[in-house]
């Protein structure tokens, strides 16, 4: 039976399990998927279009598709990456939780950390970076929290980053209801608020 996410009902997983192909097909149809989302999905996040990286790998692929399937070694390096499979069977997920992001779905949540933004499914059950460009936003990374300190970490930095207002944002389209005031570290009346532990 495939993994949809629970009760969120996301997407469901796409593992190599299954899949009627090689690892090299397979990767092939995770980079269709991704440049999919990326290039005709249409997501807009406040306005902004998701946007491929400046530079590719060394077999042409785009350079931050490798970092959502893929997952780093002790030696910090892009050659020594290696491909991870649960990272590729999410895939499906990231489309999904960027999709209702972009459709304020209160079964996502997002927060700021400097320039990125972090969007996750109200569980926590993963995590998806986006860097803010000034007319885009990049997909950095998306990984699964498998477990329970990675999922609880990150619920504790949103609450952290929405209780001291590093959330708020000024929006090119002032008129947008949720940031009306204009105040920094205002709190916007969201469904997807996270503050002091809890979700409403």
């Amino acid at each position: 039976m495939p993994d949809t996410g629970g009760e969120l009902g996301l997407a469901p997983l796409f593992h190599l399990r299954g899949f009627e192909g090689s690892v090299c097909e397979y990767v092939e149809r995770l980079y269709w998927q991704y440049r999919a989302m990326v290039d005709h999905a249409g997501i807009r996040i406040w306005g902004k279009p998701l946007a491929v990286s400046d530079t590719v790998a060394a077999d042409g692929r785009d350079r931050l598709f490798w970092h959502l399937i893929t997952a780093g070694s002790s030696e910090h390096t892009e050659e020594t990456r290696r491909l991870n499979l649960k990272r590729c069977a999410h895939l499906p997920w990231v489309w999904d939780i960027l999709e209702r992001l972009a459709h304020d779905d209160p079964r996502v949540c997002w927060w700021r950390e400097g320039w990125h933004i972090m969007v996750a499914p109200v569980d926590f059950s993963m995590i998806v970076v986006l860097q803010e460009r000034p007319g885009a936003f990049r997909l950095k990374t998306a990984f699964p929290t498998t477990k329970r300190k990675q999922t609880k970490r990150s619920f504790n930095r949103a609450g952290v980053a929405w209780e001291t207002g590093q959330c708020w944002r000024q929006f090119v389209d002032e008129k947008h209801p949720k940031w009306r005031s204009g105040v920094p570290g205002h709190l916007p009346p969201a469904r997807q608020l996270v503050t002091r532990g809890s979700r409403v």
